[in-house]
């Protein structure tokens, strides 16, 4: 891919909803009860520099998100139309994520990655990430829930929870 027709870039509030359906419909980490419209929308309000994407002709072609814990740059929900894989757009949106992560004065970058993602595994490789066999993802909900509104979305709206009220 010509660099010159693809453009790196931090997205605003006005493409999250593109976002949302390159997750939806290409991202294998992504998890719709955790990250649907209403979780995207309060995350990015938070943390509007997390989020990246790469364009090509004012088109949204792969996203992924960038944050950090102060000590360990995170970078996942990395989805890319699959007609652009392997052309070089995941390797361009981790560097330009390094980049930004390295501004922040973090040295050393992990990702999430769905295991059967085995494209994507590749693409990562040839950026110079490493496999840890011995790790193990494990996660747990938080049992209060946040409302807050969000552009387009009637207050009783909840497609980013189907219908779990946290109770686990």
């Amino acid at each position: 891919m010509d660099a010159p027709t693809m453009e790196i870039h931090q997205l605003t509030k006005s493409e999250l909803d593109e976002a949302i359906k390159l997750w939806a419909e290409h991202g294998k980490s992504h998890h719709k009860k955790a990250d649907g419209r209403r979780a995207t929308f309060l995350q990015h309000s938070r943390n509007p520099d997390f989020f990246w994407g790469a364009s090509e002709k004012g088109r949204l072609i792969g996203v992924l998100i960038a944050s950090h814990d102060g000590r360990i740059g995170w970078i996942d929900r990395i989805a890319v139309e699959p007609m652009y894989v392997g052309r070089g757009i995941v390797q361009a949106m981790i560097r330009s994520a390094e980049k930004y992560l390295k501004g922040k004065n973090i040295r050393r970058f992990c990702l999430l990655v769905g295991a059967s993602n085995l494209k994507l595994h590749q693409e990562l490789q040839k950026s110079g990430y490493l496999i840890d066999d011995d790790l193990l993802f494990m996660y747990r909900r938080s049992k209060t829930r946040e409302a807050k509104a969000v552009p387009g979305e009637r207050e009783n709206d909840s497609d980013d929870d189907n219908g779990d009220d946290g109770s686990d």
